[in-house]
C-alpha cells in the first residue's frame, strides 16, 4: 500500500497554487491584442522596474484632451535582450508610442513600439509591422489617436 505524506500533499498543492498565480500574472486578457493605438506625446515618466517596465505618456485622447496614458512593457531584462538600452528613452522625450489598448477603455495598454524624435524605432517582438508611413498597421488610428 502506498503512503502519501501530509508534507508531500501540502507541497504539491502549494506548487500548483503558485503556478496558477504566475500564469494569471502574465495574462494578456486585459488587453485588446487585435488592436493597436498610436499616440504622439511627451513621456512623463519611464520606470525600468521588475517585473514590468512602465511608461507614462501625456497625450491627447479621443476627446482631444490631454491625459496620462499608463503603458506597461516587459521587464528591463526583456527590453535589453531585444536591443533596448536604459538611456534610449527618458522622461521628457517627445515620442510616438504604439500599444495594445486596455479592454476596459481606461487610458493605458501594453507596449508594442516607441518611435524616438530621431526617427529610431524601438520595437518589441510580436508587435504589428509598420505600414508605409512607419505606423503600426493593425487598426491603428491616425496620429494623435483620433
Amino acid at each position: 500500500m502506498m503512503r502519501i505524506s501530509i508534507p508531500a500533499v501540502f507541497g504539491a498543492a502549494l506548487l500548483s497554487a503558485l503556478a496558477s498565480n504566475a500564469m494569471a500574472h502574465h495574462s494578456l486578457a486585459m488587453f485588446e491584442m487585435d488592436k493597436s493605438v498610436v499616440l504622439d506625446g511627451t513621456l512623463k515618466s519611464v520606470q525600468w522596474t521588475n517585473p514590468h517596465s512602465w511608461f507614462v505618456l501625456t497625450a491627447a485622447g479621443p476627446d482631444g484632451n490631454a491625459k496620462d496614458w499608463q503603458i506597461e512593457g516587459p521587464s528591463p531584462n526583456g527590453l535589453t535582450r531585444q536591443g533596448w538600452k536604459h538611456n534610449d528613452i527618458n522622461a521628457g522625450d517627445r515620442v510616438t508610442l504604439t500599444f495594445h489598448p486596455r479592454k476596459d477603455g481606461t487610458a493605458g495598454g501594453m507596449l508594442v513600439a516607441v518611435r524616438l524624435p530621431t526617427g529610431k524605432e524601438l520595437r518589441l517582438m510580436g508587435g504589428p509591422p509598420p505600414d508605409a508611413t512607419g505606423r503600426a498597421s493593425e487598426g491603428a488610428p491616425p496620429p494623435g489617436g483620433k
